[in-house]
């Protein structure tokens, strides 16, 4: 028994794409940023469907939906995008005014009625994702 083998074919190959997979699991941030446009996209159809609410300004609306504008908010990292506006305000954005307070103002309940990630396009950049980090090794991958 000490003298049998056993032959082990594409292994190189095997070691290869875990190799990939491990160094692209450290860094995502080509796949995420990607995904930047698809969610300017989202915030876009989010604020047509408000019928005009929610744009005095439009600077909001602008920093959701234009990277480079004021306020917007597009920070990458190897393993996050942050995405959003600086607009201290847009939190006060609510889908529904809350009832009044002891002091006499109004509560602001969650949710706000922008920044809305929908089930597709978070699907979307968890596909993404992983088609990054498998890269050729997942090539029937959707």
């Amino acid at each position: 028994m000490a003298d049998e083998f056993i032959e082990l074919i594409g292994a190189d190959k095997v070691e290869h794409d875990l190799r990939g997979i491990s160094a692209r699991m450290l860094d995502v941030s080509p796949a995420l940023a990607a995904q930047v446009r698809a969610l300017e996209l989202s915030e876009e159809a989010t604020f047509a469907g408000l019928a005009g609410r929610y744009v005095d300004t439009g600077a909001v609306r602008r920093s959701l939906t234009m990277s480079g504008s004021d306020g917007s908010v597009r920070r990458l990292s190897r393993s996050s995008l942050d995405f959003g506006t600086g607009f201290h305000y847009a939190r006060f954005l609510t889908e529904h005014v809350g009832p009044e307070t002891e002091a006499g103002g109004l509560e602001r309940p969650l949710p706000v009625a922008v920044l809305k990630l929908t089930p597709a396009v978070a699907g979307e950049a968890g596909h993404a994702v992983m088609r990054h980090i498998v890269g050729d090794a997942g090539e029937q991958l959707p």
